[in-house]
This record gives structure tokens, sequence and C-alpha cells, in this order.
């Protein structure tokens, strides 16, 4: 009997036990949606990578504490929108971008787009 695609929450428990395999596969599942994220909230492919990391970070930080209260999808962006805000913050804050001081930095990257409203 073949078995569709294991569920996110599966997975994300699963992670939450150290099992790398069930984290990759959150990752191959959801990395490209939050690029695509990020993008349209304005930043450039550098920020946005940067920004799909860190939210990934989180998400991995946070399995073995995970508790389903309400859909995964809500629970990733969540963690996506707080990614942004302090990328935001850091860039405001003038501190270093991958040792280039952020004035440097800021030529390259994309005026910050309005609030996710999430």
């Amino acid at each position: 009997m073949a078995h569709g695609p294991e569920s996110d929450h599966s997975l994300v428990l699963r992670a939450g036990r150290g099992e790398r395999e069930a984290f990759a596969m959150l990752v191959d599942r959801h990395h490209a949606a939050l690029y695509a994220l990020f993008r349209r909230a304005g930043l450039d492919a550098h920020a946005a990578e940067d920004c799909v990391q860190d939210t990934l970070l989180r998400l991995l930080r946070a399995a073995e504490r995970y508790r389903p209260r309400a859909p995964f999808g809500a629970f990733l962006v969540r963690l996506a929108r707080n990614a942004l805000v302090d990328w935001r913050r850091r860039r405001r804050e003038g501190r270093l971008v991958l040792g280039v001081p952020q004035e440097a930095a800021d030529a390259s990257c994309a005026p910050a787009a309005p609030d996710l409203g999430l």
C-alpha cells in the first residue's frame, strides 16, 4: 500500500527528535516558497537567501518544542516574518553584513518593502 508524502507536522516532530533526514525534507519542501516570499517582500537575492537560512535555522531550533496549535504553514510564515523583522532591524542599526560595512552592502540591496502584514 503506497503512502502519500509525509506531513510537515510529522517531519517537524521527527526533526525535533534529531532526525536530520526529516529536517532535510522540510528544507527541500519549503526553501523555494520561503525564498519567493522574501523576494516579494523586496529583498535582493542575497538578502532573501540569508532570511531563508535564518528562517530554517529558527525552524530547526524550534522543532524540539513544536506543538501544533495552528497549521504548519502559519507557524513557518511566523518564523519567516520574525526573520525578516530581525534582518530589517540589523540593517537599520548598521550592523555588518558578511563582514562589509552596512553602507557598502546597502548599495546592492533593494529598498525595504512594506511589512508582510502577517
